[in-house]
């Protein structure tokens, strides 16, 4: 090649010469397509289980994909819940007071629950069996302990036009504090209801129930009706007032005796101050006593009065103080025409009478002091005091019903001292120390003995 200059010094003129480009070759485009669209191919196929699964608004993300073998999880409306109870109990003397106690609560006792709850909105279902019995009441070969329905009701909800719910079946009931109706959980069976229960309510000032059940009738005692009816009303006007009112029909009928009784009345809850907090409840029964044979009916009036004051007070731990009382009429003059003794509903005996329950609600007067302690997160402690009396002349409300002689004047039974004490040592478990004595007064010794009866055992409770 000749350079410019040199042609121009060379005397030579310069040429333009006009070369034709490179033909392309059509192999490097027609991979580069090959490759645009095996690309494409591929993206398409990894997203599209995404978009098959994908619903309309929600965003669009990998499947997660159960591995394999793996259960499925329950249906989000399926609940399963259980409880284990084991109670080791000693006492003694408790015969004494009444026949056959002593037996019956020594020995080693256990309660289990099986639970499932099925919620489809509007319509639930809660079924609950159980077992209790002593340990060893069935041994190899011999017949398996019955298991029993505790809970077995459906519950069906309608928000308009009006807001009710109506619940049929076998329920476990409980009403204000216990005293008149409540589910018994300290027994080894608890109270269980069948029946109907009409529920109306006005958010959560005005809670209205109509009832119509029959308690769980006793194997022993089959020809035994226990027929309660009645409408119970709670209002919460305020965050610190909570008042009900009852009227309870029960037909109660036996052998020897049928009853047709009206319990009507009143409960207060009022949480007076931050640390303070008071209740009260009182009650009338009306109604008639029918006796064996063509005997005239006898006409029934009886009544309650029961009361608490709590306070509240935190030094250095926890604690509280309470000072309670109450009072059930007795049948002072049996041969009267007018039934006076207070005739129980189905109450949790053992929050009300004392953990011995050596006494019923009936002729009895009960005053008393209780304390409670929680030195720890998990640990609480309680101690409870009562001194219990009866009129004279009228059935003793407990220690065989029998009658001292007297005009109708108070007479001291004696003292009863209980304490609990529950750790929670896991969050499904609990252990609990529990114990009651009870001391004769010097004044019914010769009627009840004078041994000091007690009872003590402990309690493990799992609950899942």
């Amino acid at each position: 090649m000749v350079d410019a200059a040199d042609s121009k010094s060379a005397g030579l003129t310069p040429m333009r010469v006009q070369v034709p480009p490179p033909a392309l070759s059509p192999a490097p485009a027609i991979r580069q397509a090959l490759h645009v669209v095996l690309a494409c191919t591929v993206l398409a196929l990894a997203a599209w289980p995404c978009v098959v699964d994908a619903q309309p608004g929600a965003p669009v993300g990998p499947v997660a994909v159960a591995p394999p073998f793996e259960p499925a999880p329950p249906a989000p409306w399926q609940t399963l819940d259980a409880e284990l109870r084991f109670r080791a109990s000693r006492s003694a003397n408790l015969s004494n007071l009444l026949a056959g106690l002593d037996s019956f609560r020594r020995g080693v006792f256990h309660r289990t629950r099986l639970g499932a709850t099925f919620d489809r909105g509007e319509l639930t279902a809660r079924l609950q069996l159980q077992a209790s019995a002593a340990l060893g009441d069935a041994g190899p070969g011999e017949a398996p302990l019955p298991v029993g329905l505790q809970q077995g009701a459906v519950r069906w909800k309608v928000a308009w036009p009006a807001a009710l719910e109506l619940e049929a079946g076998r329920m476990a009931l409980d009403y204000g504090v216990g005293r008149q109706v409540g589910r018994y959980d300290f027994h080894d069976s608890g109270n269980a209801f069948d029946g109907i229960r009409l529920r109306y309510t006005i958010g959560s000032v005005l809670a209205a129930d109509a009832l119509v059940v029959k308690i769980r009738r006793n194997s022993a005692q089959p020809e035994h009706e226990r027929n309660l009816t009645g409408i119970y009303l709670t209002t919460v006007p305020t965050e610190v007032l909570r008042a009900d009112l009852y009227f309870l029909y029960l037909a109660d009928g036996t052998a020897k005796e049928r009853a047709q009784i009206l319990t009507m009345g009143a409960r207060i809850d009022w949480q007076v101050a931050r640390a303070l907090r008071l209740e009260s409840e009182v009650a009338v029964q009306v109604g008639d006593l029918q006796g064996e044979g063509r005997t005239p009916p006898r006409d029934h009036l009886a009544s309650m009065a029961a009361g608490q004051i709590v306070g509240v007070q935190t030094l250095g731990i926890p604690l509280s103080l309470r000072m309670h009382g109450q009072f059930y009429s007795g049948d002072s003059a049996p041969k009267d025409p007018t039934s006076s003794g207070w005739r129980p509903l189905y109450p949790s005996l053992d929050e009300h009478m004392g953990l011995l329950q050596v006494v019923g609600q009936n002729n009895v007067l009960q005053a008393g002091v209780g304390v409670g302690a929680q030195p720890a997160a998990t640990l609480r402690i309680d101690l409870d005091g009562r001194w219990t009396a009866a009129r004279t002349g009228a059935p003793l409300p407990g220690f065989g019903q029998q009658i001292v002689a007297g005009d109708g004047s108070w007479l001291g039974l004696g003292l009863e001292l209980d304490g609990r004490a529950r750790w929670q040592v896991h969050a499904a478990a609990e252990l609990a120390l529990i114990g009651g004595m009870f001391r004769p007064s010097v004044a019914a010794r010769p009627v009840i003995g004078p041994d000091v009866a007690w009872q003590a055992f402990v309690q493990w409770t799992s609950r899942f």
